[in-house]
């Protein structure tokens, strides 16, 4: 477990399990929350939001930005904090280009990508 500072200024320990838990829901739902009725591919809601020019491409890059901030709490190294910035500033960069960028959002999933870069630093450090 890390610390966190409060607002106060005292420290409270971050619960890596149930963070990790959050951040998965988070990550599905942002993801993989709809199922595609016949070819049974999943998407969620952020390449929904994408759908809006300009305001769903920022929409996204921000919650993909909140997921990051708290996966950071977990005591993430900064190589692996800088490559999940990396994969949402690639995400909102190609996300950006009208139908070709909404294409992308389907596909990339960066969340659940981001996500799995906070497992596997986590599997390899317990």
């Amino acid at each position: 477990m890390s610390y966190e500072s409060s607002r106060l200024g005292g420290a409270r320990r971050v619960d890596h399990a149930r963070e990790l838990h959050e951040l998965r829901r988070f990550a599905h739902l942002l993801d993989e929350a709809i199922r595609i009725p016949v070819i049974g591919y999943r998407i969620g809601l952020e390449p929904i939001l994408g759908l809006v020019p300009v305001v769903g491409d920022l929409s996204g890059f921000a919650v993909s930005g909140y997921l990051i901030f708290r996966a950071a709490r977990l005591g993430l190294p900064r190589e692996i904090v800088s490559r999940m910035i990396f994969n949402a500033v690639l995400d909102a960069a190609i996300g950006s280009i009208p139908i070709v960028g909404d294409v992308f959002d389907f596909f990339w999933k960066v969340n659940k990508r981001n996500i799995r870069l906070v497992e596997q630093h986590l599997r390899a450090r317990a």
